[in-house]
């Protein structure tokens, strides 16, 4: 009984996710709505090598500075070539109050991120594995980063 009671909620959960791309495509909506995060970190130089390696397998490259003025701090963005989305300043960071989750194409980018997070010298929270309590496909790995930010990267296949 508890089997086709999950096969249905595993064939409901598909259907919801269905009609939610139709619609989202319909009405010209985008999937991934958030524009850019900015992360604030208590060593600039440290984080930005921890970053830069960590990313690399998920294809997020591009670095660009920048500089102070207008009131504005010194700022370090990270992107994928296209835009820049994932941003550093230095400062007092409250690593309670943020979790950041990036999206991998494959479950072998997750793994890869894992290890290039944990070379840099993140701590691993949870290793790469499937949380199908959360989603059907859902997996993911967390990495705590130099300051203690929780962060996901996450495959939805």
């Amino acid at each position: 009984m508890k089997e086709v009671s999950d096969l249905r909620l595993k064939g409901i959960r598909s259907a919801l996710s269905l009609t939610y791309s139709l619609v989202s495509m319909h009405m010209g909506l985008r999937e991934n709505m958030i524009d850019h995060v900015i992360l604030t970190v208590s060593d600039f130089k440290r984080s930005v090598a921890f970053y830069a390696k960590a990313l690399k397998p998920l294809g997020i490259t591009t670095l660009i500075d920048y500089e102070r003025k207008d009131g504005h701090p010194d700022l370090k963005g990270f992107g994928d070539g296209k835009r820049h989305f994932f941003w550093l300043k230095e400062g007092k960071p409250d690593p309670q109050a943020v979790h950041v989750g990036f999206v991998a194409k494959d479950h072998s980018e997750v793994d890869a991120f894992y290890k290039a997070a944990l070379a840099a010298g993140g701590k691993s929270k949870e290793s790469p594995q499937a949380r199908l309590e959360y989603y059907p496909g859902y997996y993911a790995t967390w990495v705590l980063d130099p300051d203690g930010h929780d962060i996901e990267v996450v495959n939805k296949s």
